[in-house]
């Protein structure tokens, strides 16, 4: 049985992993930073651990006694509205090369982490893993990008394979509320307006569980070096946000430009998805009034009666 390292287990994109990964026939070892539940529950192929990965002495100790073929560092810093400038990125950055360090040392073969479409210079509108340059604007994305760099000349010099995921914009039922399309969705199932900015920026959307297949798909083949993950289909703020108002029939209750919009932001943000297509042979399976009707639903289900 394949054995595999995952951090951030529990998050948003690792929750969603684990399933796939376990489809994949992987024998799971699970890091997360929250307390030890009945909600993570051991089985043959899952074992869940409790640990504080920017302990650096920990997180090594445990790499070393795990000792897994293939790692799938997901784990950072990524609270809505904060982690742009946070100062923990600096923290997440050098608690992950420790990382890297210490699954080479214990014998790993092939790391794959998430990386982020803000590592890129937006003077592009199309981003290409190999033509567009990195430039970053936001300390999460230099942080980033520096992991990025810094990982590939450390897995060149350790003999590791290297594979780099960066995620577009994501939505998926349990994403935190205060992210756009729960915000919209969770606001117009109460009956409350959404105030929204007037949302012309032009964005590429994938699926959580999209998103999540991606990278377990990057974990089982051997394509290396930098990949994106987007669908490579583009849509306003204000078309996505308009289509919930559609779809849960509240129009009325969407405000656009109660907000007032960035104006510093790039206007158009695409991914170029060759490499996910042609190389890794991955295409989005739930297209986005799919995935904006299970996130309603999910959000609909959960509400008191």
């Amino acid at each position: 049985m394949k054995s595999i390292l995952v951090t951030g287990a529990s998050g948003f994109i690792g929750s969603n992993c684990i399933k796939h990964l376990l489809a994949a026939g992987y024998k799971i070892e699970a890091i997360t930073s929250k307390a030890s539940s009945s909600a993570f529950k051991n089985s043959e192929q899952l074992n869940w651990h409790q640990c504080d990965l920017l302990d650096k002495k920990a997180g090594r100790e445990l790499l070393n006694v795990l000792k897994a073929e293939t790692m799938l560092h997901l784990a950072w810093y990524a609270e809505p509205g904060k982690f742009w400038s946070s100062e923990l990125n600096h923290s997440w950055l050098e608690a992950s090369i420790n990382l890297l360090e210490g699954f080479a040392a214990s014998g790993g073969k092939r790391f794959v982490a998430a990386g982020s479409c803000a590592e890129y210079d937006w003077s592009d509108a199309l981003m290409d893993e190999f033509k567009t340059p990195l430039n970053a604007n936001t300390l999460y994305g230099k942080c980033k990008a520096s992991f990025f760099e810094r990982a590939s000349r450390l897995s060149r010099e350790r003999g590791l394979q290297f594979a780099w995921g960066r995620v577009f914009w994501l939505y998926g039922p349990g994403e935190d509320p205060r992210r756009i399309v729960a915000y919209v969705i969770n606001s117009l199932l109460k009956n409350e307006a959404a105030r929204c900015s007037p949302g012309a920026q032009i964005r590429d959307f994938m699926h959580v569980d999209d998103v999540a297949r991606a990278f377990a798909e990057i974990c089982a083949a051997d394509i290396c070096g930098p990949i994106n993950i987007g669908s490579g289909r583009q849509i306003s703020i204000h078309d996505l946000v308009e289509q919930i108002g559609f779809l849960i029939g509240k129009p009325e209750l969407l405000q656009f430009g109660a907000l007032s919009g960035n104006q510093d932001e790039a206007p158009l943000v695409l991914a170029k998805t060759a490499r996910l297509e042609s190389e890794l042979g991955f295409s989005p399976r739930i297209s986005l009034e799919e995935g904006l009707q299970d996130c309603i639903e999910s959000w609909r289900s959960s509400m008191p009666v």
